[in-house]
Formats: C-alpha cells, structure tokens, sequence
C-alpha cells in the first residue's frame, strides 16, 4: 500500500504522465460579403475519446470590406476596435463536442456580429459568424467582412491515468 502511494506521488509531482495525445492547431479564416452566416470548417481532427479537453483561442485578424460608388473598394483592419477579451480566450471542455463564443454580440461602430468557435463530437473544428449587420464608414458601405485566427485543442489524457492509478490504489487497500 505505501510503495503503490509513494509512486502515486512521485508520478504526480514529477509531472510524469505517458501521453500520445497531440495537440491540434487550425488556422481559420471567414469571409463573407453579405450579412449572411459564413462558415469555416477544418479538414483535421484532434483525437476522440478523451474526457476533457483544454483550448485556446486568438483573432490574428479582422477587417471590413469598403465600398463607395465614387472610389476604389478596399480592405480596412478592424482588430484593433475589438475588446481584448472578445480576442483570446482559453478554457477546458469535459469531452466533444466543444462549445466556445467569441465576439459576443460584437459591437465596435458600424458592425455587429456572433464569432462561435467549436470542436464537433467527430473532433472536427469550426468557427462560424453570424448575426451580421453592417453599417457605413464615412462616405463609405461596409459590404462585407473577413475575421482570422487561431483554434487549438488539447485531449487530456492524464485524468484517465490519474483515475487509473487511484483504481489501483484502492484495489491495493482492499487485498491488504
């Protein structure tokens, strides 16, 4: 019972935890020039199966399409009127499918949309905006909208190890 303990501990603290789960990493990218859902898919997946799953998330870009009848139409960056925390985030998931909301109910001026960002229980990614409404921007109307970044899923196979061990623990106690 001590020696089965005493590993217990040693595993826990030394950080030691045997893992072949891999952490997935996709880029997405929406674009859409109308005020109409857009969608992105990815064509990898994390692995299944796990019982929780960490994640982070970053926009690395945004930006509204301009348009005017008199000039040229261009591409205007709007990251930087987004709230911070409506950028990044981070969390953990108990299993698939993954549920995360970024950009909230957007509002910087001239433009409100919904960015939901998931993992489905195939462990394929998404990101998907929706409720769009655009504005103008001075003399200009905003057409159209691209939003970029970053989705990474992490499984968490040491709770099942841990759960494993403590199986072992108790399974010990019980024959002494």
């Amino acid at each position: 019972m001590k020696r089965v303990t005493i590993i217990c501990a040693v595993l826990l603290l030394g950080g030691f935890v045997p893992s072949t789960a891999k952490a997935v990493t996709w880029s997405f990218e929406i674009e859409t020039y109308d005020e109409s859902t857009a969608l992105w898919s990815s064509d990898t997946a994390v692995e299944t199966g796990y019982p929780g799953y960490d994640y982070d998330w970053e926009l690395t870009e945004a930006g509204v399409w301009l348009e005017d009848t008199q000039g040229p139409s261009f591409w205007f960056p709007i990251l930087d009127g987004i709230a911070t925390e409506d950028k990044i985030g981070s969390g953990s998931s108990s299993g698939l499918p993954i549920d995360i909301y970024g950009m909230q109910g957007l509002s910087i001026p001239d433009i409100s949309a919904v960015l939901y960002l998931g993992v489905h229980v195939s462990g394929m990614g998404i990101a998907q905006l929706s409720d769009i409404n655009f504005g103008t921007m001075g003399a200009f109307d905003i057409v159209g909208t691209r939003i970029g970044g970053n989705l990474t899923v992490i499984p968490e196979p040491a709770t099942v190890f841990l759960l494993g061990l403590g199986g072992l623990v108790f399974l010990r106690r019980r024959r002494t």
